[in-house]
């Protein structure tokens, strides 16, 4: 996948003729129990604009520097490998990102994560600790404190799930900050 991508990267012009060329060639290769959710971020520095095409993955969750709250909002789409045409159910989707704010992006290994007494940590939990600390960190800071926060959590319990995290701040000027793992 990760070569698709990149190949398609080079050679498409949006970021919907990726999501939906990368589909079409790695649909024939999967068995049908097979598929890989994705987000794929744009961010077009002459417009100032970020824009997202879900492909069945988790929630976005985006900060608002400028009113201290958070939204998470579902990703949508379809994931790669379940349909052998997905142009009909993608579509590029803009977000509102200005200066301060923070995208919060990671797997479902991450709200799925359980403590010793088989609870969830939950997107809802997820969602508290980044509206209490948003504004207080950098990316690294705030990526160490989710880190933290679930490895304190989950206790000596087995990690049954790919962990993925991804915090991205938008600076001023346009400038993007991101810390992932």
């Amino acid at each position: 996948v990760d070569t698709l991508l990149q190949t398609f990267t080079d050679t498409e012009k949006t970021a919907y003729d990726v999501m939906t060329k990368t589909n079409k060639y790695l649909k024939p290769r999967l068995n049908a129990t097979m598929f890989m959710t994705m987000v794929m971020l744009r961010f077009h520095h002459p417009t100032q604009t970020l824009s997202y095409l879900g492909a069945g993955h988790e929630h976005i969750i985006q900060y608002h520097a400028a009113t201290g709250t958070v939204d998470a909002v579902r990703a949508g789409g379809i994931a790669l490998g379940m349909l052998p045409d997905m142009s009909k159910v993608v579509k590029e989707i803009t977000i509102d990102f200005q200066p301060n704010d923070l995208i919060i992006l990671y797997s479902d290994g991450f709200t799925d994560a359980k403590n010793m007494k088989g609870e969830r940590f939950g997107l809802e939990k997820l969602v508290k600790m980044i509206e209490t600390v948003g504004n207080k960190m950098n990316t690294d800071d705030l990526f160490d404190q989710l880190a933290v926060e679930l490895t304190n959590f989950m206790e000596n319990s087995i990690q049954e799930d790919d962990i993925t995290l991804m915090v991205i701040k938008r600076l001023e000027k346009g400038a993007i900050q991101v810390t992932d793992a």
